[in-house]
């Protein structure tokens, strides 16, 4: 019922007594509950088994996503193990993302608390037709991804399009012309490693119009810099507490993955017109 409910966005489940939604922005509880601690960790397991993954001592932060266990939403799973957790039980997080996504036009009425303004609907789709950048910021669970998938429906048919992400949460059903990608590592001392930063590196090697990658955390962000630079038009997002913050982290993070000085840094990022909190 949790998944089938359009108003919650994420389902948060510490042990067989304790499972906590977040709907329409607000945290509350819920009476509902496993039959024991048993029930509670078969469901665990089969959720494990089912996307092909372990939680074991040498793999006890899992994170991937499921896009076809639920009609309504894909579905991102956070699940820690009981030997990092202090409770000693597994704590399973999921994020939902809407399959039938919102567009701009539906993210300004009232039932999305109007977070865009109608008077911004024209400027915005002219950013994603022509601005050369944009960086969306803002604190975590702030409809980052509900904006950066509505604006992706925005861009050209005419134009082609590279997504890089850590799990299947942009996408678009109407683009034909968008290489989606996501992050793929091995459990515990597998040896395959795709991440972020091996997939950005790649996506400056392909004919591309827009690079967009879903959120820097890391290394990747050289490659963003080096697409910005070049004249790729770049979309990503940062979490940050403000719009100043939210710029700030970014350069933070490019100056890490490289040897220049955060004055040249801010130089190679005027691409970014549009800064969006």
């Amino acid at each position: 019922d949790f998944l089938n409910d359009d108003r919650i966005s994420d389902v948060k489940i510490y042990n067989e007594n304790n499972i906590r939604l977040k709907r329409k922005g607000k945290r509350i509880g819920t009476d509902k509950k496993f039959k024991n601690k048993s029930d509670y960790l078969r469901f665990v397991d089969n959720i494990c088994a089912k996307n092909k993954v372990s939680l074991t001592d040498l793999n006890s932060i899992l994170v991937f996503s499921d896009i076809e266990g639920n009609d309504r939403a894909r579905l991102r799973f956070n699940i820690t193990g009981p030997n990092i957790n202090v409770s000693e039980y597994p704590v399973v997080q999921i994020r939902k993302i809407l399959k039938h996504k919102k567009s701009l036009e539906a993210l300004t009425t009232a039932e999305e608390n109007h977070m865009i303004p109608k008077e911004l609907l024209p400027f915005l789709k002219h950013v994603a037709k022509h601005s050369s950048g944009m960086l969306v910021t803002g604190k975590g669970a702030s409809g980052k991804t509900t904006f950066m998938n509505a604006m992706l429906d925005e861009i050209p048919f005419d134009k082609s399009v590279d997504v890089i992400q850590e799990t299947d949460e942009l996408f678009s059903d109407v683009h034909p012309d968008m290489m989606i990608q996501h992050i793929v590592t091995s459990q515990g001392e597998g040896k395959i490693n795709y991440d972020l930063k091996k997939i950005a590196t790649n996506g400056l090697r392909v004919d591309l119009d827009y690079y967009i990658i879903g959120e820097i955390t890391g290394d990747e962000a050289k490659s963003f810099m080096n697409a910005a630079y070049t004249g790729h038009r770049c979309w990503t997002s940062s979490h940050g507490k403000s719009a100043i913050e939210g710029i700030n982290k970014l350069i933070d993070y490019i100056v890490r993955a490289t040897r220049y000085s955060r004055k040249d840094v801010i130089k190679m990022l005027t691409a970014l017109e549009i800064l969006v909190f």
